[in-house]
């Protein structure tokens, strides 16, 4: 078969595949703003070239930290379903204790496993939560229409599909939300 015919079959296979697979994609055009001047704040360093790689190779994919400011612990959920306790301060920093909420075998933060067992604190794709000084909470969420595993969907999508969440939790009025 020459270049020729392999090129034609090509854009045939691809055609035929654009028409009759439904995608769950429904892109947007997206134009990105003027780049800010990288001087300031925002100027080109070196800061994190010395960082030191912490427990590597024994926690993967580590999502949002909490850290109780007062024993300097921190918590994180990992992409394995994992639950962590970690401490940092002292000698070398090790995990202190490790939960799975799952009893599924094979949890290893892999593609196939990530729906079963993955992102445990998450929602569908949480990024981060803080406190606000009023007692609010602030948790933000990349997409509420893909899960961590179909990232590139959202970003090949260019819409805004995540959102801002602040919940305000009291015993008179649980719960009560904002969602922006």
């Amino acid at each position: 078969m020459s270049a020729k015919d392999q090129d034609a079959s090509l854009v045939i296979a691809l055609s035929i595949t654009h028409v009759y697979v439904k995608s769950p994609i429904s892109a947007v055009e997206y134009r990105l703003p003027t780049p800010l001047s990288l001087t300031g704040s925002l100027s080109v360093n070196d800061r994190l070239s010395e960082a030191e790689l912490l427990l590597e190779d024994q926690i993967y994919g580590p999502e949002s930290l909490a850290v109780n400011s007062k024993t300097g612990m921190i918590y994180t959920g990992l992409k394995t379903g994992l639950i962590c306790e970690i401490k940092l301060l002292g000698e070398k920093p090790k995990i202190i204790r490790a939960v799975q909420l799952s009893s599924i075998e094979g949890c290893d933060g892999s593609y196939k496993m990530m729906n079963k067992c993955g992102r445990p604190l998450g929602m569908r794709y949480l990024n981060d939560f803080d406190f606000l000084p009023d007692g609010r909470i602030v948790l933000s969420e990349s997409s509420n229409r893909f899960e961590d595993k179909d990232f590139l969907y959202d970003m090949l999508e260019h819409r805004p599909n995540g959102r801002a969440i602040t919940t305000s939790i009291n015993l008179k009025s649980p719960f009560r939300h904002t969602v922006a």
